[in-house]
Protein backbone atom coordinates (compact mmCIF):
# COMPACT_ATOMS: atom_id res chain seq x y z
CA UNK A 1 0.00 0.00 0.00
CA UNK A 2 1.11 3.57 -0.58
CA UNK A 3 1.94 4.63 2.63
CA UNK A 4 1.78 8.61 3.73
CA UNK A 5 2.79 10.03 7.21
CA UNK A 6 1.87 12.89 8.77
CA UNK A 7 5.27 15.18 10.55
CA UNK A 8 5.14 13.59 13.97
CA UNK A 9 4.60 10.57 12.39
CA UNK A 10 7.60 11.33 10.52
CA UNK A 11 9.54 12.53 13.50
CA UNK A 12 8.66 9.32 15.57
CA UNK A 13 9.44 6.93 12.02
CA UNK A 14 13.32 8.95 12.30
CA UNK A 15 13.43 8.12 15.78
CA UNK A 16 12.61 4.51 15.86
CA UNK A 17 14.67 3.98 12.77
CA UNK A 18 17.95 5.40 14.82
CA UNK A 19 17.09 3.49 17.52
CA UNK A 20 16.90 0.27 15.66
CA UNK A 21 20.07 0.83 13.66
CA UNK A 22 21.72 1.43 16.76
CA UNK A 23 21.91 -1.91 18.78
CA UNK A 24 25.72 -1.13 19.69
CA UNK A 25 24.84 1.88 21.52
CA UNK A 26 23.46 0.02 24.58
CA UNK A 27 24.94 -2.08 27.05
CA UNK A 28 22.91 -4.94 26.74
CA UNK A 29 20.83 -6.14 23.97
CA UNK A 30 17.51 -6.26 25.91
CA UNK A 31 17.69 -2.29 26.75
CA UNK A 32 17.89 -1.83 22.82
CA UNK A 33 14.55 -3.80 22.45
CA UNK A 34 13.22 -2.06 24.73
CA UNK A 35 14.12 0.78 23.16
CA UNK A 36 12.83 -0.09 20.11
CA UNK A 37 9.79 -1.56 21.04
CA UNK A 38 8.68 1.34 22.91
CA UNK A 39 9.79 3.48 20.30
CA UNK A 40 7.30 1.93 17.72
CA UNK A 41 4.88 1.93 19.91
CA UNK A 42 3.34 5.25 19.22
CA UNK A 43 3.52 5.29 15.75
CA UNK A 44 1.25 2.12 15.78
CA UNK A 45 -0.60 3.18 18.64
CA UNK A 46 0.09 0.12 20.47
CA UNK A 47 -0.87 -0.23 24.20
CA UNK A 48 2.33 -2.38 24.64
CA UNK A 49 4.41 -4.86 22.81
CA UNK A 50 7.31 -7.50 23.64
CA UNK A 51 10.74 -8.94 22.34
CA UNK A 52 12.77 -11.96 21.76
CA UNK A 53 15.80 -12.19 20.56
CA UNK A 54 17.53 -16.17 20.72
CA UNK A 55 20.86 -15.01 20.49
CA UNK A 56 23.29 -15.11 23.76
CA UNK A 57 23.17 -15.35 27.16
CA UNK A 58 20.15 -12.78 27.93
CA UNK A 59 17.05 -13.93 28.31
CA UNK A 60 14.95 -14.75 25.04
CA UNK A 61 12.29 -13.03 25.91
CA UNK A 62 11.93 -8.68 27.09
CA UNK A 63 8.44 -7.44 27.82
CA UNK A 64 6.96 -5.12 30.59
CA UNK A 65 7.36 -6.41 33.86
CA UNK A 66 3.47 -7.06 34.65
CA UNK A 67 3.75 -9.07 31.76
CA UNK A 68 6.53 -11.21 32.44
CA UNK A 69 5.22 -13.96 34.21
CA UNK A 70 2.43 -14.33 31.15
CA UNK A 71 5.06 -14.76 28.31
CA UNK A 72 7.30 -17.06 31.05
CA UNK A 73 4.45 -19.46 30.85
CA UNK A 74 4.13 -19.08 27.20
CA UNK A 75 7.52 -20.06 26.80
CA UNK A 76 7.44 -23.06 28.85
CA UNK A 77 3.98 -24.15 26.70
CA UNK A 78 6.72 -24.51 24.08
CA UNK A 79 5.22 -21.33 21.87
CA UNK A 80 2.03 -23.56 21.61
CA UNK A 81 -0.50 -21.81 19.11
CA UNK A 82 -4.34 -22.53 18.09
CA UNK A 83 -3.02 -25.87 16.36
CA UNK A 84 -0.59 -27.20 18.75
CA UNK A 85 1.70 -28.30 15.72
CA UNK A 86 3.00 -25.36 14.29
CA UNK A 87 5.82 -23.10 16.40
CA UNK A 88 6.96 -19.33 16.92
CA UNK A 89 8.98 -18.19 13.72
CA UNK A 90 6.99 -20.76 11.52
CA UNK A 91 4.12 -18.39 10.52
CA UNK A 92 4.89 -16.88 6.87
CA UNK A 93 5.44 -13.37 6.32
CA UNK A 94 8.52 -11.53 7.97
CA UNK A 95 5.53 -8.87 9.09
CA UNK A 96 2.05 -10.17 9.39
CA UNK A 97 -1.19 -8.75 11.60
CA UNK A 98 -3.30 -11.34 13.48
CA UNK A 99 -5.65 -12.42 9.96
CA UNK A 100 -2.61 -12.37 7.64
CA UNK A 101 -1.43 -15.79 9.85
CA UNK A 102 -4.01 -16.86 11.80
CA UNK A 103 -8.00 -18.39 10.81
CA UNK A 104 -9.45 -15.31 13.44
CA UNK A 105 -12.82 -17.01 14.43
CA UNK A 106 -11.07 -20.37 14.98
CA UNK A 107 -8.51 -18.47 16.65
CA UNK A 108 -11.03 -17.18 18.97
CA UNK A 109 -12.19 -20.36 20.21
CA UNK A 110 -8.92 -21.73 20.52
CA UNK A 111 -7.20 -22.53 24.02
CA UNK A 112 -3.99 -20.21 23.23
CA UNK A 113 -6.55 -17.18 22.75
CA UNK A 114 -8.75 -18.03 25.68
CA UNK A 115 -6.11 -18.91 28.32
CA UNK A 116 -3.33 -16.56 27.26
CA UNK A 117 -4.30 -13.75 25.04
CA UNK A 118 -7.55 -12.93 26.27
CA UNK A 119 -6.35 -13.43 30.79
CA UNK A 120 -3.09 -11.10 29.69
CA UNK A 121 -4.79 -8.91 27.41
CA UNK A 122 -2.92 -8.87 24.17
CA UNK A 123 -5.39 -8.74 21.52
CA UNK A 124 -4.63 -8.31 17.55
CA UNK A 125 -1.04 -8.50 17.63
CA UNK A 126 1.61 -7.06 14.64
CA UNK A 127 4.71 -8.68 14.34
CA UNK A 128 8.27 -8.43 12.60
CA UNK A 129 10.01 -12.36 12.83
CA UNK A 130 13.01 -12.80 11.48
CA UNK A 131 14.09 -16.58 11.27
CA UNK A 132 17.44 -16.72 11.53
CA UNK A 133 20.09 -19.80 10.04
CA UNK A 134 21.04 -21.89 13.44
CA UNK A 135 18.44 -20.56 15.74
CA UNK A 136 15.23 -22.34 17.33
CA UNK A 137 13.46 -19.29 17.25
CA UNK A 138 13.21 -16.37 15.96
CA UNK A 139 14.37 -12.35 16.53
CA UNK A 140 10.82 -11.16 16.64
CA UNK A 141 9.13 -7.74 18.25
CA UNK A 142 5.53 -7.71 18.63
CA UNK A 143 2.80 -4.78 19.27
CA UNK A 144 -0.81 -5.17 20.86
CA UNK A 145 -3.83 -3.74 22.19
CA UNK A 146 -5.29 -3.94 25.78
CA UNK A 147 -8.84 -4.12 25.13
CA UNK A 148 -10.53 -6.63 22.39
CA UNK A 149 -13.02 -3.70 21.46
CA UNK A 150 -9.60 -1.58 19.88
CA UNK A 151 -9.72 -1.15 16.43
CA UNK A 152 -7.51 -4.04 14.95
CA UNK A 153 -4.20 -3.25 13.32
CA UNK A 154 -4.58 -2.95 9.80
CA UNK A 155 -2.10 -2.56 6.40
CA UNK A 156 -1.12 0.27 7.61
CA UNK A 157 0.91 -0.60 10.60
CA UNK A 158 2.08 -3.55 8.57
CA UNK A 159 3.69 -0.64 5.79
CA UNK A 160 4.77 1.14 8.89
CA UNK A 161 6.53 -2.04 10.40
CA UNK A 162 7.83 -3.21 6.80
CA UNK A 163 9.89 0.37 6.69
CA UNK A 164 11.61 -1.12 10.11
CA UNK A 165 11.79 -4.84 8.89
CA UNK A 166 15.40 -4.27 7.15
CA UNK A 167 17.38 -2.51 9.98
CA UNK A 168 15.77 -4.52 12.39
CA UNK A 169 17.34 -7.64 9.99
CA UNK A 170 20.40 -6.26 9.88
CA UNK A 171 20.91 -5.17 13.92
CA UNK A 172 20.38 -8.67 14.73
CA UNK A 173 22.49 -10.10 11.90
CA UNK A 174 25.10 -7.83 13.43
CA UNK A 175 24.39 -8.65 17.02
CA UNK A 176 24.31 -12.52 16.10
CA UNK A 177 27.98 -11.61 14.25
CA UNK A 178 28.68 -10.23 17.31
CA UNK A 179 27.29 -13.07 20.27
CA UNK A 180 30.57 -13.65 22.56
CA UNK A 181 32.65 -10.96 21.64
CA UNK A 182 31.28 -8.25 23.32
CA UNK A 183 33.46 -8.18 26.20
CA UNK A 184 36.46 -7.03 23.83
CA UNK A 185 38.23 -3.50 25.23
CA UNK A 186 38.11 -1.98 21.04
CA UNK A 187 36.01 -1.46 18.64
CA UNK A 188 38.74 -2.74 15.93
CA UNK A 189 38.70 -6.07 17.84
CA UNK A 190 34.60 -6.44 17.53
CA UNK A 191 35.33 -5.01 13.89
CA UNK A 192 38.17 -8.19 13.97
CA UNK A 193 35.77 -10.51 15.34
CA UNK A 194 32.83 -10.24 12.94
CA UNK A 195 32.29 -13.48 11.40
CA UNK A 196 32.03 -11.26 7.63
CA UNK A 197 34.17 -8.69 6.74
CA UNK A 198 33.72 -5.78 8.08
CA UNK A 199 34.51 -1.81 8.50
CA UNK A 200 34.42 0.65 10.95
CA UNK A 201 33.43 4.34 9.44
CA UNK A 202 33.27 7.62 10.02
CA UNK A 203 29.80 9.24 9.58
CA UNK A 204 31.00 10.85 6.35
CA UNK A 205 31.97 7.60 5.41
CA UNK A 206 35.56 7.36 5.94
CA UNK A 207 37.47 4.10 6.29
CA UNK A 208 39.00 3.97 10.10
CA UNK A 209 39.77 0.05 10.14
CA UNK A 210 39.17 -2.79 8.24
CA UNK A 211 39.28 -5.95 9.19
CA UNK A 212 41.72 -8.84 8.52
CA UNK A 213 38.63 -10.67 6.20
CA UNK A 214 37.74 -7.23 4.45
CA UNK A 215 41.68 -6.30 3.67
CA UNK A 216 41.79 -10.19 1.95
CA UNK A 217 38.46 -9.81 0.02
CA UNK A 218 39.86 -6.29 -1.08
CA UNK A 219 42.78 -7.26 -2.03
CA UNK A 220 41.00 -10.33 -4.46
CA UNK A 221 38.39 -8.50 -5.58
CA UNK A 222 39.34 -6.51 -9.34
CA UNK A 223 36.38 -4.08 -8.66
CA UNK A 224 37.45 -3.27 -5.28
CA UNK A 225 36.50 0.64 -5.37
CA UNK A 226 33.14 -0.50 -5.96
CA UNK A 227 32.72 -2.51 -2.77
CA UNK A 228 34.51 0.59 -0.60
CA UNK A 229 32.03 3.24 -2.40
CA UNK A 230 29.51 1.25 -1.70
CA UNK A 231 30.78 0.89 1.99
CA UNK A 232 31.31 4.90 2.09
CA UNK A 233 27.41 4.88 0.99
CA UNK A 234 26.29 2.87 3.75
CA UNK A 235 27.84 4.32 6.46
CA UNK A 236 25.93 7.99 5.14
CA UNK A 237 23.09 6.21 4.52
CA UNK A 238 22.59 4.85 8.07
CA UNK A 239 23.84 8.77 9.50
CA UNK A 240 20.92 10.09 7.10
CA UNK A 241 18.33 7.63 8.75
CA UNK A 242 19.49 8.99 11.96
CA UNK A 243 19.17 12.42 11.00
CA UNK A 244 15.52 12.36 9.17
CA UNK A 245 13.75 15.13 10.51
CA UNK A 246 9.90 16.00 10.29
CA UNK A 247 9.56 18.46 6.51
CA UNK A 248 6.98 20.60 6.84
CA UNK A 249 4.07 19.51 5.80
CA UNK A 250 1.88 17.88 7.30
CA UNK A 251 1.76 14.50 5.13
CA UNK A 252 4.86 13.13 3.57
CA UNK A 253 5.52 9.94 1.42
CA UNK A 254 7.41 7.80 2.59
CA UNK A 255 9.66 4.62 0.83
CA UNK A 256 11.11 1.65 2.43
CA UNK A 257 15.22 1.63 3.17
CA UNK A 258 16.98 -0.22 0.08
CA UNK A 259 19.24 -2.61 0.87
CA UNK A 260 23.15 -1.44 -0.65
CA UNK A 261 24.25 -4.02 -3.06
CA UNK A 262 27.32 -3.98 -5.76
CA UNK A 263 28.48 -6.43 -8.28
CA UNK A 264 32.22 -7.21 -8.06
CA UNK A 265 33.88 -9.14 -11.03
CA UNK A 266 32.42 -12.48 -10.21
CA UNK A 267 30.52 -11.83 -7.01
CA UNK A 268 27.53 -9.58 -6.18
CA UNK A 269 28.16 -8.28 -2.76
CA UNK A 270 25.57 -6.90 0.43
CA UNK A 271 26.71 -4.44 2.29
CA UNK A 272 24.70 -3.58 5.82
CA UNK A 273 25.81 -0.90 8.76
CA UNK A 274 24.87 -0.16 12.24
CA UNK A 275 25.13 2.80 13.95
CA UNK A 276 27.23 3.49 17.14
CA UNK A 277 24.43 6.05 18.11
CA UNK A 278 21.30 6.66 19.73
CA UNK A 279 19.53 9.94 18.72
CA UNK A 280 19.34 11.49 15.47
CA UNK A 281 21.67 14.63 16.91
CA UNK A 282 24.23 11.99 17.76
CA UNK A 283 24.21 10.23 14.51
CA UNK A 284 25.46 13.53 12.77
CA UNK A 285 28.66 12.29 14.17
CA UNK A 286 28.67 8.88 14.72
CA UNK A 287 30.78 5.85 13.59
CA UNK A 288 29.34 2.71 12.04
CA UNK A 289 30.27 -0.70 11.22
CA UNK A 290 29.27 -1.49 8.13
CA UNK A 291 29.44 -5.26 7.35
CA UNK A 292 29.88 -6.81 3.69
CA UNK A 293 29.50 -10.03 2.23
CA UNK A 294 27.90 -12.19 -0.61
CA UNK A 295 24.76 -11.77 -1.83
CA UNK A 296 22.45 -14.09 -2.59
CA UNK A 297 22.20 -14.95 -6.84
CA UNK A 298 19.80 -13.19 -8.51
CA UNK A 299 16.74 -15.05 -9.92
CA UNK A 300 15.04 -14.74 -13.05
CA UNK A 301 11.77 -12.90 -13.70
CA UNK A 302 8.56 -14.41 -12.60
CA UNK A 303 7.66 -14.39 -16.68
CA UNK A 304 11.25 -16.21 -17.68
CA UNK A 305 10.02 -19.16 -14.91
CA UNK A 306 6.83 -19.47 -16.26
CA UNK A 307 8.58 -19.56 -19.85
CA UNK A 308 11.42 -21.31 -19.40
CA UNK A 309 9.64 -24.28 -16.43
CA UNK A 310 6.32 -24.18 -17.70
CA UNK A 311 5.22 -23.04 -13.98
CA UNK A 312 1.74 -21.68 -12.60
CA UNK A 313 2.02 -18.49 -10.97
CA UNK A 314 1.40 -20.05 -7.50
CA UNK A 315 4.53 -22.30 -8.24
CA UNK A 316 6.58 -19.06 -8.96
CA UNK A 317 6.06 -17.97 -5.37
CA UNK A 318 6.64 -21.82 -4.23
CA UNK A 319 10.18 -21.30 -5.93
CA UNK A 320 10.78 -18.11 -4.44
CA UNK A 321 9.94 -19.72 -0.75
CA UNK A 322 12.54 -22.31 -1.23
CA UNK A 323 15.35 -20.43 -2.55
CA UNK A 324 15.56 -18.93 0.63
CA UNK A 325 15.48 -21.48 2.66
CA UNK A 326 11.69 -21.65 3.49
CA UNK A 327 10.42 -25.26 4.74
CA UNK A 328 7.77 -27.18 3.73
CA UNK A 329 5.34 -25.88 6.54
CA UNK A 330 6.98 -22.55 6.20
CA UNK A 331 5.37 -22.79 2.58
CA UNK A 332 2.22 -23.89 3.53
CA UNK A 333 1.94 -21.47 6.38
CA UNK A 334 3.01 -18.67 3.55
CA UNK A 335 0.83 -19.57 1.08
CA UNK A 336 -2.30 -20.08 3.39
CA UNK A 337 -2.70 -23.82 2.53
CA UNK A 338 -2.23 -27.13 4.39
CA UNK A 339 0.91 -29.20 4.60
CA UNK A 340 -0.02 -31.40 2.19
CA UNK A 341 -0.79 -29.09 -0.69
CA UNK A 342 2.45 -27.30 -0.34
CA UNK A 343 3.93 -30.72 -0.62
CA UNK A 344 1.87 -31.24 -3.70
CA UNK A 345 3.14 -28.05 -4.93
CA UNK A 346 6.96 -28.64 -4.11
CA UNK A 347 7.20 -31.98 -6.08
CA UNK A 348 5.59 -31.01 -9.32
CA UNK A 349 8.22 -28.13 -9.31
CA UNK A 350 11.53 -29.81 -8.35
CA UNK A 351 10.19 -31.99 -11.40
CA UNK A 352 9.59 -29.16 -13.41
CA UNK A 353 12.89 -27.73 -12.64
CA UNK A 354 15.00 -30.80 -12.80
CA UNK A 355 16.26 -31.26 -9.52
CA UNK A 356 15.92 -33.24 -6.68
CA UNK A 357 16.06 -31.24 -3.73
CA UNK A 358 14.61 -28.30 -2.32
CA UNK A 359 18.14 -26.71 -1.44
CA UNK A 360 18.87 -27.20 -5.28
CA UNK A 361 16.05 -24.68 -6.48
CA UNK A 362 18.10 -21.48 -5.43
CA UNK A 363 20.30 -22.37 -8.12
CA UNK A 364 18.11 -23.84 -10.29
CA UNK A 365 16.09 -19.87 -10.33
CA UNK A 366 19.73 -17.81 -10.55
CA UNK A 367 20.24 -15.91 -13.47
CA UNK A 368 22.25 -17.47 -15.42
CA UNK A 369 26.35 -16.30 -14.87
CA UNK A 370 25.70 -15.65 -10.89
CA UNK A 371 26.82 -17.94 -8.07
Amino acid sequence: MSLTLSSRELSLLANALAITAAPLAFTRTSDWRRAVRHAIEPLLGADKSVSGLGIGSELFLESPDDDARAWQVYAESGFADERGDRRIGRRGPEVASMDMVHDVPGLRRSELYNEFFRPYSMFHPVSIQIFMAGSPVPACISFFHVTERARPFEERAVAILELVRPVFRASVELLAGLNGTRGGPTLSEFIDALPDAAALCTASGELLHESPSLVRLLATEPLAWRVRSAITASARALVGTGALEATKSTASPVDAPVAFEVRGARTRYAVRGSLLALTPALARDAMTIVTVFAALPSTLSDADLQDRFALTAREVEVARLLAVGRSAREVAAALGSSYFTARHHIEHLLVKLGVRTRAAVAAAIAVAGED
